[in-house]
C-alpha cells in the first residue's frame, strides 16, 4: 500500500480515527477531574532504650572484668529485632483495625494487612506510609500509630530489670496531598489512542 492510498483511507475514516484517538484521553481527563483528593502520611519511629535500661547496661559494662565489651554490637542487633517486631505489629489485621477504628469495617483481611506500607529504613528506624482522604484523618491515624507503638513497647518490656527495655520514639507526621502525573498519563493515553485509532481504521477498511 502506497502512502497516498493510506492517507486516503485515513481521510475517508477520519471521524472514526479522531473518535478512537480521543476516547482514552477523555477518559484520563474525566478520571483526573472526578478523582477525590487524597493525602499521604508518613510516620517515622526510632527504636531506643529507656534511660533506666541504659544506666543498667552501663553499670554492667563497668564490671566486665576487663573482657571486651560487646554491648554496642548486641544493642544494634537487638534494636533490629525490635524494629522487625514493630514492622510485623503494624501489619497485623487486629492492630490495623484498631488504628482505623470505624473506617476498617468495610475492609477485607488482606486489605487490612496491606493498608500500611511499613519499612525498616535502618536497624533502628521504621517508617509507615498510608493514604487517606483528609488531613484530619491522617493526623488521627498518626496518633493511633503512636498509641499502638507504645502498646507494643509495653508488650516487649521484660519482667527482669537487668534486660534492656525499648521504646519507639515518633517523629512528627508528614502529610502531603497526593499529586498524580497527569501529563504522563495523558501522553500515554494519546499513544494508546493513536495505536487504537490506526488499528480501528485498518480493520474498518478491510472488513467493509
Amino acid at each position: 500500500m502506497e502512502l497516498r492510498q493510506a492517507l486516503a483511507i485515513f481521510a475517508q475514516y477520519r471521524v472514526l480515527f479522531i473518535a478512537t484517538l480521543l476516547v482514552p484521553s477523555l477518559l484520563v481527563i474525566f478520571h483526573g477531574t472526578t478523582r477525590p483528593v487524597s493525602y499521604e502520611g508518613v510516620m517515622t519511629f526510632v527504636v531506643t532504650r529507656t534511660s533506666d535500661a541504659t544506666l543498667a547496661n552501663d553499670a554492667n559494662a563497668s564490671v566486665s572484668d576487663g573482657l571486651p565489651d560487646y554491648d554496642a554490637f548486641y544493642q544494634v542487633s537487638t534494636d533490629e529485632k525490635v524494629a522487625d517486631s514493630l514492622v510485623t505489629w503494624l501489619g497485623t489485621p487486629s492492630v490495623v483495625q484498631t488504628i482505623l477504628a470505624g473506617g476498617a469495617q468495610t475492609l477485607q483481611i488482606d486489605q487490612l494487612e496491606n493498608y500500611f506500607t511499613v519499612q525498616k529504613q535502618a536497624p533502628q528506624i521504621v517508617s509507615v506510609r498510608y493514604e487517606v482522604s483528609t488531613q484530619e484523618q491522617s493526623r488521627a491515624i498518626a496518633e493511633s500509630l503512636v498509641a499502638q507503638a507504645d502498646r507494643l513497647s509495653v508488650v516487649l518490656s521484660p519482667v527482669s530489670d537487668s534486660v534492656a527495655a525499648y521504646v519507639f520514639v515518633p517523629e512528627d507526621v508528614v502529610v502531603r496531598q497526593v499529586m498524580y502525573p497527569w501529563y504522563l498519563m495523558l501522553f500515554t493515553a494519546l499513544v494508546v489512542g493513536f495505536g487504537s485509532a490506526v488499528l480501528a481504521v485498518l480493520l474498518r477498511h478491510y472488513l467493509r
